[in-house]
């Protein structure tokens, strides 16, 4: 249900522009997840390099970092003794770029470049709708980004997004 909203949300409503606290963000984030089957074999690290003001949309940025975080919960590699996402934000003036490693089960090479198809899923382990990282590519997308995938099987995954600010004074002096 959460994804179909997201899918909607996504779809149909403007852009709305705020400054944007990556750290309270990914926290807030991963509160809301926290009582998602094995949530807390999850260790969250954090890595932040915040220059200037950055501007976008905290509804889309939260729809991206929901399932690239909830993602990392359901996909962990059982096996692993230690579990863990690790997520860095370079933020400086032109844009942020984004990286969500984890060391879960990974993603086959052949099916790389199906996963940002809607209803597509990669596991058998899949429990979601298989619209989620469909989500994700289109809400960075809307938001002037673009988003990379490298993983493998049994070592894990790695998202990278570049988010480009989306400058409030840039914009304003623009118009």
């Amino acid at each position: 249900l959460n994804d179909i909203l997201d899918y909607s949300s996504n779809s149909h409503k403007e852009i709305i522009l705020e400054v944007i606290d990556f750290p309270n963000l990914i926290k807030e984030t991963f509160e809301e997840l926290q009582f998602m089957e094995n949530a807390q074999k999850l260790e969250l690290l954090t890595v932040y390099q915040l220059e200037g003001t950055f501007y976008s949309d905290p509804k889309r940025l939260q729809i991206v970092f929901r399932n690239l975080i909830s993602n990392s919960i359901k996909y962990q590699a059982s096996k692993k003794e230690k579990s863990f996402l690790k997520i860095e934000i370079n933020q400086k003036a032109e844009g942020a770029l984004l990286i969500f490693e984890d060391n879960g089960i990974g993603i086959a090479d052949d099916m790389k470049d199906k996963v940002f198809k809607m209803f597509f899923k990669a596991s058998e382990r899949s429990i979601g709708s298989g619209i989620g990282l469909y989500i994700v590519k289109e809400a960075v997308e809307k938001l002037g980004g673009d988003i990379n995938l490298h993983s493998e099987i049994g070592k894990g995954s790695q998202f990278k997004i570049f988010i480009q600010n989306q400058n409030a004074q840039t914009k304003f002096n623009n118009s």
